[in-house]
């Protein structure tokens, strides 16, 4: 069993049920579109560590802490590799904010604010906003679960979700700091990982949507593919940023000129440091 202070990964919320095992984890920016955001070249998923059934808090600091001490200052905090399925909204909230604590206000921060039901996915937005961790950029998912009856059916169902989402999500929401007060939504960023949801979002819906909707999408966070299927992104939406999540194709990626996100690049955070600098920036 690991235990508190160990330099390992922590099993999260979908494995701890069956390990019950108690663990913790001990700058780099290029620009998008003018008016959307700075997001850092190389970003890493942080897993969600726990102690018997309660998020580990202090670990999840640390480890959000230890990977900006590497050199790796862009986080995704409860995303696929954080397991935000097998979590309730307020610990999801939770998980944002020790993120923040742990990176930094200088840190760059993705709020994953997937959900299947296109209002759960406002009201995440409107949390995650609303909290200590002011994040940088929301990340959301198409509907997950249900295996698309054809190619043209998913196409026009996840457009019509995201269209619908944007169309409900305001520029702005009430702070709870002060009566009267805002706060700015950040943009968006599309998360495509068919793999996991079965559900893609194809180029062509991308382009569309930030065509329909510009100023609110800054990219597309493209899991578990090619780099030519990425390169699409990039073609259909110029000026955006295209994050690929493939460990298989990291240089290729950099040395493409596309940011790189890893779900399983924490121990090895300081790697893909070092080959952006020798491979994109010598």
């Amino acid at each position: 069993q690991l235990r508190t202070g160990a330099d390992v990964p922590t099993p999260s919320r979908c494995h701890r049920r069956h390990f019950r095992a108690k663990s913790v984890y001990p700058a780099l920016r290029c620009s998008t579109m003018e008016g959307l955001c700075t997001v850092p070249k190389i970003t890493v998923a942080l897993p969600t560590p726990f102690d018997e059934d309660q998020v580990d808090v202090p670990g999840l600091e640390r480890m959000a802490g230890w990977v900006k001490e590497q050199g790796v200052n862009s986080v995704i905090a409860a995303g696929t590799t954080g397991e935000f399925a097998g979590m309730t909204f307020a610990e999801r909230v939770l998980v944002l904010e020790a993120t923040r604590r742990g990176l930094g206000v200088d840190g760059f921060l993705f709020a994953n604010v997937s959900a299947c039901c296109v209002d759960d996915a406002v009201q995440l937005a409107r949390d995650a906003v609303r909290s200590n961790a002011r994040p940088d950029a929301l990340l959301l998912l198409p509907p997950f679960y249900h295996a698309p009856f054809s190619p043209a059916i998913n196409a026009a169902g996840v457009e019509a979700f995201f269209r619908k989402f944007f169309n409900r999500l305001p520029r702005r929401f009430e702070a709870d700091c002060a009566p009267g007060a805002e706060r700015r939504v950040p943009p968006v960023f599309l998360y495509t990982f068919a793999w996991h949801t079965q559900q893609p979002i194809s180029a062509e819906v991308y382009g569309r949507l930030c065509a329909e909707f510009p100023g609110r999408i800054a990219g597309v966070k493209a899991s578990g593919m090619g780099l030519e299927q990425a390169q699409q992104f990039s073609l259909a939406a110029p000026g955006r940023a295209v994050l690929v999540g493939n460990g298989r194709i990291n240089l290729d990626v950099l040395k493409a000129g596309l940011h790189v996100v890893s779900g399983d690049g924490v121990p090895v955070c300081w790697a893909l440091r070092l080959a952006n600098q020798a491979h994109v920036h010598p």
